[in-house]
């Protein structure tokens, strides 16, 4: 199956929601947006949020309004906590090549 998404920002999310449907899992790319801004926003990950912080330019704060946007980009802290929320892995592949392949789980 391919599929190919909007390069408008919510790309991430719309290719894991369509990903998510293979498995029963029926979700918008935009209330899949909103369950990783709710993660983000909870006190009760402050651990794992806190390794986050040294990957985010400027204020977590600003980081998770900033994600909560319709077409703001998501990244790899976006897509561990979409494998955390679903208990699945993501195997994400380079253009630079193999040797940047990452298993996200």
């Amino acid at each position: 199956m391919s599929y190919d998404t909007q390069p408008d920002g919510n790309c991430q999310f719309a290719a894991v929601a369509e990903q998510l449907r293979l498995y029963g899992v029926h979700r918008s790319a935009q209330s899949l947006r909103a369950e990783v801004v709710t993660f983000l926003q909870s006190s009760s990950h402050t651990e794992l949020l806190r390794h986050f912080q040294s990957f985010v330019p400027g204020s977590w704060q600003e980081y998770v309004i900033n994600m909560g946007r319709d077409g703001a980009h998501g990244d790899h802290i976006t897509l561990d906590v979409m494998s955390r929320i679903y208990n699945i892995q993501f195997m994400v592949f380079s253009n630079i090549g193999p040797q940047a392949t990452q298993l996200i789980s």
